[in-house]
């Protein structure tokens, strides 16, 4: 269904109406791209072409901590599932903390299996990321989810974070369940 169509605006009617309010949008544009016989490639390596002027040379990793009960981020790359590690919600009273503070921090640090679990994420997407970046892309997205995402998400994003900032790499994180 078209954006402008309704039970009283038919398509046709919706798409002439779309064209007037993109015409002055146009006048102003200093490019214009045919796309009809583009490729979804052809048409990225155009508009990269054209932003090259901008681009750093640098290519972004962006990781993401969420909780499963909420679903997975729809625009990851990569999902990983940290569900097996040990959950410190059911640990005296560390449910109150998050994978941020100090007494979490600590509690993971105690645990071999975490360690183990942050250093293949690590391998993982080292062994793959240059190949993202070989096809054109500029970000990589990475995902890693635990039940709430408050503890084990959020402790693993902050790692994996510390270690790719310290490679040099361009690195975003963003923790969807904690504000």
């Amino acid at each position: 269904m078209h954006p402008l169509m309704s039970d009283s605006v038919s398509l046709v009617d919706g798409i002439k109406s779309e064209r007037q309010l993109l015409t002055s949008l146009s006048e102003r544009a200093n490019r214009h791209l045919d796309t009809t016989n583009l490729t979804p490639h052809d048409l990225r390596f155009l508009v990269q072409e054209d932003a090259a002027e901008f681009h750093t040379g640098r290519e972004v990793l962006l990781l993401k901590s969420f909780a499963y009960k909420y679903g997975a981020p729809l625009d990851a790359d990569y999902v990983f599932d940290v569900r097996c590690l040990p959950n410190p919600y059911w640990v005296g009273d560390l449910k109150q903390y998050n994978g941020l503070q100090e007494p979490i921090q600590d509690y993971f640090s105690t645990k071999p299996e975490v360690e183990q679990m942050i250093e293949q994420i690590e391998k993982f997407i080292c062994d793959w990321l240059s190949l993202f970046y070989a096809n054109g892309r500029r970000y990589l997205i990475v995902a890693v989810g635990c039940t709430g995402g408050r503890h084990r998400s959020v402790y693993v994003v902050e790692r994996l974070e510390q270690r790719f900032s310290s490679r040099g790499f361009i690195v975003q994180k963003r923790h969807n369940e904690i504000s």
